[in-house]
């Protein structure tokens, strides 16, 4: 299938745009991935349960930000999406990082290379991306869904970590900061600032 990462990055960000709920916007998405590329599986991903896994996160990052907080200086949050290989299989996995340069308007999101804040506790073990990217891996939808599906995900979550952690723990004595997802190898989504009275 034809691998159009413009249209797809633009179906995400629409619905983060308009406020979807982490499910709205997943089902939405689903659809999406079905109509462009007809495949049984989407259904299946769509049962998972996402709100406790949004709960787990939100033990992990209270945790990260409380034992490791970012120093004063950080200016933007970045949550990447990578490939790693656990117990000899590829999983999808996303970790926390910041930098003391922020630039909302790049749309490479090159102030996120080379982070200022790389905390021991990054990797957040997020049961959802594993089975969606086990769901689709070898699949003959795995380009689209693992794009799509992955993105919006992680993007959908952090949000809802925006309004669930304590801003203390996020901003510390900042008064904001930046926040982004995105893959290690190129595309994000830019979400709303942290700040004291957001959210």
């Amino acid at each position: 299938m034809e691998h159009d990462l413009s249209a797809w990055h633009g179906e995400v960000s629409k619905l983060l745009g308009a406020g979807a709920s982490l499910r709205d916007g997943m089902q939405a998405l689903l659809a999406y991935c079905n109509k462009k590329h007809r495949w049984r599986g989407w259904s299946k991903i769509g049962e998972l349960d996402f709100d406790s896994d949004v709960e787990e996160l939100e033990k992990w990052l209270k945790e990260v930000l409380k034992k490791e907080p970012p120093p004063s200086s950080l200016k933007a949050f970045w949550f990447g999406i990578f490939n790693p290989i656990y117990d000899g299989d590829t999983v999808c996995y996303t970790y926390i990082a910041g930098a003391s340069e922020f630039d909302p308007d790049d749309e490479n999101f090159e102030w996120a290379c080379g982070p200022d804040y790389f905390p021991d506790g990054r990797y957040a073990h997020s049961k959802i991306l594993s089975e969606i990217y086990k769901a689709i891996d070898g699949s003959p939808a795995s380009a689209i869904g693992e794009y799509i599906l992955c993105l919006a995900y992680t993007a959908f979550a952090v949000r809802e970590l925006a309004k669930r952690v304590d801003k203390k723990l996020w901003l510390g004595k900042s008064k904001h900061r930046g926040l982004a997802v995105g893959f290690d190898s190129g595309d994000g989504v830019l979400l709303e600032s942290l700040g004291r009275n957001a959210g």
